[in-house]
């Protein structure tokens, strides 16, 4: 009779308990496809803050506002041969 009962009792016992591991790993797997989500839309807007900080438009901005530097008045090109250039 116990052996009977282990026979059926026991591969409903495991089927149960891996229907709720199942649930677990997949609640486990969305909260971390979530948190993957978030984290990319955070690094998408800090990769737009740098191109941003970097742009030459910003740059001198910053140079003419903040460090005093002014455009030149005089621009003087310097001609080099193509032989000169490694």
């Amino acid at each position: 009779m116990v052996l009977a009962s282990l026979v059926i009792g026991g591969p409903s016992f495991l089927y149960v308990w891996q229907g709720a591991k199942l649930q677990q790993l997949t609640a486990e797997r969305e909260a971390a496809r979530a948190e993957l989500t978030q984290l990319e839309e955070i690094n998408h807007s800090l990769e737009l803050q740098i191109e941003e900080g970097f742009s030459l438009q910003r740059l001198s901005r910053y140079a003419i506002g903040q460090l005093g530097m002014a455009p030149p008045t005089e621009v003087h090109y310097v001609h080099v041969p193509k032989s000169d250039l490694p």
